[in-house]
């Protein structure tokens, strides 16, 4: 117990010691930049704890654009579920190591935005030991000696993610068309396919007229579903969200 103690302090007393945070315009929970005010957001409470924050869509300082490692880059975990909204906070160093995270916060709103304001609020409260100390000594993290590597490390996975939506994708993608309560999906007939309802996930719909869901899946889209017999069916649906 006493060792995990001294290694959280330790994790703390490492990210007070950062002055600049660099917050992504479009976190990678929503569709588009600062949906929901939910970068907004996250910028307002860490320059509440102190610090030198920036959107990483803004044109940085010299002192950080020339050297990332000086800065830290937040994220908000989504871990909703079908009925609670739940977001945790965590920052990185230009390694990629996670130094911190946040306690979970949750809400129960129905409300896009109400739900991740509360929920993001929340897990902020749980913060209040990591605000910015500028007379801290513990040395930040350094940029990485191969800097082939370091690219490697952040590319690769996009480039295979980009490979695997290729290869599932075909010719015809299905048109999207959004309602009042999700979306509807038709085919490239222009048939209706399916109608998604929303959830509390961006990343999850049910179907309205299916015992079923459609859910993404790295940077997929499945559909799974009862038929007639019981059987369930999963397959892709080629559609972009």
């Amino acid at each position: 117990m006493g060792l995990l103690c001294s290694l959280s302090t330790l994790a703390q007393e490492e990210v007070t010691s950062y002055k600049y945070v660099i917050v992504p315009k479009q976190l990678d929970f929503v569709k588009k930049p600062d949906q929901y005010q939910t970068s907004s957001l996250t910028k307002f409470f860490f320059e509440k704890l102190g610090y030198t924050v920036f959107f990483d869509t803004d044109k940085l300082p010299e002192e950080i654009s020339n050297n990332r490692c000086k800065s830290l880059v937040a994220n908000i975990k989504d871990n909703s579920g079908l009925f609670k909204t739940r977001s945790v906070v965590e920052l990185r160093d230009c390694q990629n190591r996670v130094l911190y995270k946040s306690a979970e916060g949750m809400s129960r709103h129905k409300d896009y935005k109400m739900a991740y304001n509360e929920a993001i609020r929340k897990a902020f409260r749980s913060m209040k030991e990591v605000k910015y100390n500028p007379n801290s000594t513990v040395a930040l993290a350094k940029p990485a000696e191969s800097v082939t590597v370091a690219v490697a490390k952040e590319v690769m996975p996009e480039t295979k993610e980009k490979e695997q939506l290729n290869k599932a994708k075909p010719a015809n993608s299905y048109e999207l068309n959004q309602t009042d309560f999700g979306y509807v999906v038709k085919d490239p007939q222009g048939n209706v396919v399916y109608r998604l309802l929303k959830t509390s996930r961006a990343d999850l719909f049910l179907l309205n007229s299916k015992k079923g869901m459609v859910y993404k899946e790295g940077v997929l889209w499945f559909v799974e579903y009862y038929d007639s017999t019981g059987k369930l069916k999963k397959s892709h649906l080629p559609i972009k969200l």
